[in-house]
């Protein structure tokens, strides 16, 4: 995981760091979650002063050198500097190196808060308590605040109690939402409200903006679409012309065997009728010839009959 964008809080741990010489220091780790990727997220307060790397009075929290930071004990002078709140992102998705525990809230899945409003209350600490100071204003105050906003403002938080008690100044919580200092205190609930409202603007801002470039994205992408089905259509079509035309032209060169053998037909046909026309002829022909022979031996016949009838008939006129 290399961001918390988007991500809901499974667990918040005030976690504290002891050492030998005494000096303690207390911090918050959260754990994230988004889908099924998890990352833990470190909020701490340390005097500005320290911005610059651990000192000698300064110990590193976790010496894994592919942290992003390190989170450093708060030792120095009573006097108040400017605050230092640090929010470190744990980039390797591994939990910070294990000191104990002052307090554990978990949240189940149905009741787990949206990352930004941890930040909402890192970041409303440091509007109404900007300096560090070692007796009041320290990582111990800055836990104690943390962890009665997430409680007051989260619903559904399991508490648990740590291993260790809470950082104290003479066995006192430093900060309660009644404390009476002698000046008048910020309003640290309207503050954190203020940055939730502030946060929820930037996330839907950037909600907006994120729906608008998608809006454009699958814009984009149905004109490629519709382009693409324009093309496919196109093609679709001239492809229908294609196969029409091939069609036609398939037909019309049918149509055109068709007429070549119909008028093949018509031309045997008539060269049959044409035979037959001469064979009648030539059959009326022989047969006006027959007719032409039978009346020349008709003739004949008469002719015979007649000669023999004048010869008989001289044949009695001489015997007469």
């Amino acid at each position: 995981m290399e961001d918390a964008e988007g991500c809901r809080i499974l667990e918040v741990k005030g976690s504290k760091k002891m050492k030998p010489d005494i000096s303690q220091h207390e911090y918050i780790v959260v754990t994230i979650q988004r889908g099924e990727e998890k990352g833990y997220v470190v909020f701490e307060r340390v005097p500005a002063r320290d911005t610059e790397g651990p000192t000698s009075s300064m110990t590193s929290l976790d010496s894994r050198s592919s942290r992003n930071s390190s989170i450093n004990t708060s030792v120095g002078s009573c006097s108040s500097v400017n605050a230092n709140d640090k929010v470190t992102f744990l980039t390797d998705g591994k939990p910070p190196l294990h000191h104990e525990t002052t307090w554990t809230i978990t949240f189940q899945a149905q009741d787990r808060p949206e990352f930004y409003v941890a930040a909402s209350i890192a970041t409303a600490i440091f509007s109404c308590y900007p300096e560090y100071n070692l007796s009041s204003t320290n990582c111990y105050f800055f836990v104690n605040v943390f962890e009665y906003m997430l409680a007051k403002n989260c619903k559904g938080g399991v508490y648990t109690k740590g291993s260790v008690q809470a950082g104290t100044t003479r066995g006192v919580k430093l900060w309660t939402p009644k404390l009476k200092t002698g000046k008048k205190e910020p309003d640290i609930e309207a503050e954190l409200l203020s940055q939730l409202r502030t946060f929820r603007a930037c996330l839907e801002t950037k909600a907006a903006r994120a729906a608008e470039v998608q809006r454009k994205v699958e814009e984009r992408v149905e004109e490629r679409h519709m382009m693409a089905r324009q093309v496919e259509l196109q093609q679709v079509q001239e492809q229908h012309m294609e196969e029409l035309g091939s069609e036609r032209e398939a037909r019309l060169k049918k149509e055109e065997e068709v007429e070549r053998e119909r008028k093949e037909k018509e031309r045997e046909r008539e060269v049959r009728l044409k035979k037959e026309e001469e064979k009648e002829r030539e059959r009326e022909a022989r047969l006006k010839t027959e007719e032409e022979l039978e009346a020349g031996r008709k003739r004949e016949e008469e002719l015979k009959r007649k000669l023999e009838e004048m010869e008989r008939q001289a044949a009695l006129n001489r015997a007469q």
